[in-house]
C-alpha cells in the first residue's frame, strides 16, 4: 500500500490596507478647504474613498519608520482623528494654565521652588478681581472654600501664573501629573490657593491637599478627579470641561437621558459625574488602544441602562480658548 503524506498548507501572509496618501494627511486638507472642523460624516465618507494598497505588515512598520508618524487608525477614525487631529492640522495645542496667588515671603519661596522645579511661569502684580475669579470657578468638592479663604486671597500681593508646554494627547498625561505634587507643595509654602484655568476649575486648599495625598495610591483616578471639572450644568445638558488636561475627550450627556434612567434633577449631576468618571478611568487606564470605537456602549453595572458613546467636535467654546477641548467630546445617550 502506498504511503500517503499530509501536505500542510502554507500558512496565508495577512497583508494590511495602507492608504496612498496618508489618511492623515488626506482629512487635514480636507479640513482646511472646508476652513472648520469636519463632521463625523464627511471623516467617514473621506476614509472611505481614498485608496489603498495592501501591504506584509512588516512593510507597513518600515513605510511608518520612514514616514515618522504614524497615519490614523482606519477602522477606528472618528475617535483617532479626534485624538489626534492636531497633529496633521494647523491647530493650537492644550496647554495646562494655573493662577496660584501668593503674598509677602511666600512669594520668593514659590519662585525658588518654580525654577528648581523648571516651571514656566509669570508673576503678575495684585488683581481686584481674582478673589470673584476663585469663587466663582469654586468645585463642587468637599471642602470648599470657605469665606475666610476667599477673603485671604483678595489680600495677595502677586499671583503666579504657571504655564505647562503645549502637548498633544499622547503627552498629556506625563505632563499634567506632575503638577499634582507640585501643588501640594507650593500650598506647603503657603500659596493662598490654585485654579486650573485650563478646567475652569478651582479646589479649596484642602481639597487640593487630599488629591495630593490620594494622588499616591491612586495616580489616574486623581487626575481624572482633579484636573477636569464635572459635573458642569448647561440648560439641556450635563457636561465636563478640561480632559483635555489628560489628552481626552471631555463627555456630555442630556438631561432627559439621564430622567429617562430614573435620576431627577437633584442627583443627575452626581449621576452624571459617575458615568464620567467611570468611563475615564476605563478608557484611559484599562481600554487597550483603538479598541473603543465611536458608536460602542457602556454600562457601570449589568442591570444599568447600557448607553451608547459617540464622538462629537468641542462646540462650547472658540479653539483659542484655553478650555476648548481639541479632542472632541464623548457624548452618552440611550441605546
Amino acid at each position: 500500500m502506498e504511503e500517503v503524506t499530509e501536505q500542510k498548507a502554507e500558512p496565508t501572509e495577512v497583508l494590511v490596507p495602507q492608504f496612498v496618501v496618508p489618511l492623515g494627511t488626506t482629512l487635514a486638507e480636507l479640513e482646511a478647504t472646508k476652513q472648520r472642523l469636519l463632521t463625523n460624516d464627511e471623516i467617514i465618507e473621506c476614509r472611505d474613498k481614498e485608496p489603498c494598497v495592501m501591504m506584509k505588515a512588516e512593510d507597513v512598520e518600515k513605510l511608518t519608520a520612514v514616514r515618522e508618524f504614524v497615519d490614523i487608525h482606519a477602522e477606528n477614525v472618528l475617535a483617532d482623528w479626534h485624538s489626534r487631529r492636531i497633529e496633521f492640522c494647523e491647530s493650537f495645542w492644550p496647554s495646562l494654565v494655573f493662577y496660584v496667588p501668593t503674598k509677602g515671603e511666600v512669594t520668593q519661596d514659590c519662585r525658588e521652588l518654580l525654577d528648581a522645579r523648571e516651571v514656566k511661569y509669570e508673576i503678575k502684580s495684585h488683581s481686584k478681581t481674582l478673589h470673584r475669579h476663585f469663587e466663582e470657578q469654586a468645585s463642587w468638592y468637599t471642602p470648599v472654600a470657605s469665606a475666610e479663604e476667599i477673603s485671604s486671597i483678595a489680600e495677595h500681593t502677586e499671583y503666579f501664573v504657571l504655564r505647562t508646554k503645549p502637548f498633544k494627547s499622547s503627552q498629556a498625561l506625563e505632563i499634567s501629573a506632575p503638577f499634582i505634587p507640585l501643588i501640594g507643595e507650593l500650598l506647603d509654602l503657603g500659596a493662598l490657593g490654585v485654579s486650573l484655568e485650563t478646567a475652569n476649575l478651582v479646589h479649596s486648599k484642602e481639597a487640593w491637599m487630599r488629591f495630593v495625598r490620594r494622588f499616591r495610591e491612586q495616580p489616574l483616578e486623581t487626575c481624572v478627579f482633579s484636573l477636569a471639572q464635572m459635573p458642569v450644568t448647561t440648560p439641556d445638558s450635563i457636561i465636563s470641561i478640561g480632559m483635555h488636561c489628560l489628552g481626552q475627550p471631555d463627555y456630555s450627556i442630556k438631561k432627559e437621558t439621564l430622567l429617562s434612567m430614573g435620576f431627577n434633577s437633584e442627583n443627575m449631576g452626581e449621576a452624571a459625574c459617575n458615568l464620567f468618571q467611570s468611563l475615564a478611568t476605563y478608557l484611559i487606564g484599562t481600554c487597550p488602544p483603538n479598541t473603543f470605537i465611536s458608536g460602542n456602549t457602556f454600562t457601570i453595572t449589568a442591570d444599568a441602562p447600557r448607553l451608547r458613546v459617540d464622538i462629537q467636535n468641542c462646540n462650547l467654546f472658540k479653539d483659542a480658548d484655553i478650555r476648548f477641548n481639541p479632542f472632541g467630546v464623548w457624548h452618552l445617550s440611550r441605546e
